[in-house]
């Protein structure tokens, strides 16, 4: 299958992608218009997210393959390019764990960012909780910031941030 909508927006690329996802078929996707008119990129590439992002899963679970946090940090980032907003969540989570190398929390602070913004609730959710520990750039907390993201969290649809307070 391939995805050849290169005007839609992330948000909406997101969903496309996630009904290829349940088919089980493989796809990829063209590069987004605003890539090509930036020369970024090229209407003859073909991006493949789903191979990208499920080589990530592979290498960290170890399924077929030795768990390799290196080669899933990798395999997430390219699919993080290509708009992915779960893969950029979880690069997030391997910088915070230290998973691939070392801990970096403004790492994981710009990877949960991306996601947010391409509304993926659980980022927004640990962006929330970057910002509520003193961890986002500040040793102080930031209850004005965590409260922000934990709303976002919950209005993208992850309700367990509906009930987050920063304390």
């Amino acid at each position: 299958v391939v995805i050849a909508m290169p005007s839609l927006e992330a948000d909406q690329m997101q969903r496309v992608v996630g009904l290829c996802e349940q088919t089980g078929l493989p796809f990829r996707t063209m590069p987004r218009l605003a890539d090509v008119v930036a020369g970024r990129s090229s209407f003859g590439e073909l991006k493949e997210v789903a191979s990208c992002r499920d080589l990530g899963i592979k290498y960290l679970k170890g399924q077929g393959f030795i768990p390799d946090h290196v080669q899933s940090r990798l395999f997430y980032k390219k699919a993080c390019d290509l708009d992915d907003a779960p893969s950029c969540r979880d690069l997030g989570i391997l910088w915070a764990r230290g998973q691939g190398g070392d801990t970096d929390l403004a790492q994981a602070q710009r990877f949960y960012r991306l996601a947010c913004e391409k509304k993926d609730g659980v980022a927004c959710r640990n962006l929330g909780a970057l910002y509520e520990n003193g961890q986002a750039g500040s040793p102080e907390k930031d209850c004005e910031q965590a409260t922000l993201f934990y709303q976002k969290a919950c209005r993208f649809g992850f309700r367990p941030a509906c009930s987050e307070r920063c304390r």
